[in-house]
């Protein structure tokens, strides 16, 4: 019994393992592109400085 406990709850983990990881990777894209939307204002303001 302890035994096949043991296995499923390692199969949970790769699972969650799995997941996190996905997680993990959407979070940077959006951070990425949060980034690049934040620079983008940043420029389009500097260039309403010079004109």
């Amino acid at each position: 019994m302890a035994c096949a406990f043991k296995a499923a709850q390692k199969q949970l983990n790769k699972g969650c393992n799995k997941l996190a990881g996905c997680q993990t990777k959407v979070d940077a894209k959006q951070q990425t592109q949060d980034a690049k939307l934040e620079t983008n204002d940043a420029v389009k303001a500097l260039g309403g400085l010079f004109r």
